[in-house]
């Protein structure tokens, strides 16, 4: 997927405490054919990623800190998530389309949760 990111000047960021109307609402008004930013997950009951263009998520960022919310630009190295990765997501797709899942073999105990 590295090889999209180079396509736009992309990123990720954190939202805390905004509601998801909210979100829509402000990442809508800095949406635009020179940059699209959009909810790209909701990681909780109050934090929501947003991704896209990276000028348009600090014009987001600078909004929602005005009306009482937290923000933070994520270090990653592309918009993933986001609108801009449809042209990988699509390669993905395809190559995965000719894998056929089985039924597991051996038992996984993950540490993780």
């Amino acid at each position: 997927m590295h090889k999209y990111a180079p396509a736009i000047e992309g990123g990720m960021a954190v939202l805390k405490n905004v509601n998801e109307e909210t979100i829509h609402r402000i990442c809508s008004k800095h949406s635009d054919a020179s940059g699209i930013v959009s909810i790209s997950g909701f990681n909780s009951k109050d934090q929501t990623s947003i991704s896209g263009n990276k000028n348009k998520i600090i014009k987001v960022l600078e909004e929602i800190e005005k009306e009482g919310g937290k923000g933070r630009m994520l270090q990653v190295e592309a918009p993933f998530h986001s609108f801009y990765m449809e042209e990988a997501a699509e390669e993905f797709r395809n190559a995965m389309s000719g894998l056929t899942v089985c039924d597991e073999r051996q038992i996984v105990i993950s540490c993780a949760t």
